[in-house]
């Protein structure tokens, strides 16, 4: 995660742990835009949202198999 504080890549982490459980995915879901609210402000918010459903989709993908 190029560019992110620390404290933003711990919270990202955070996300990825609790985007498996789907009791929980609307939660995750505000907690993974709130988690890449930095990153937003230094790639460029249009972009990022174009890519944010796809990494959040993928990630629980992969966590529930």
């Amino acid at each position: 995660m190029v560019g992110l504080s620390p404290e933003d890549r711990n919270r990202a982490d955070e996300v990825g742990k609790t985007a498996g459980t789907t009791s929980r995915a609307i939660q995750c879901n505000a907690a993974v835009h709130a988690a890449v609210a930095p990153a937003k402000r230094q790639i460029g918010e249009h972009a990022l949202e174009q890519h944010c459903g796809a990494v959040l989709w993928l990630t629980m993908t992969l966590r529930t198999e």
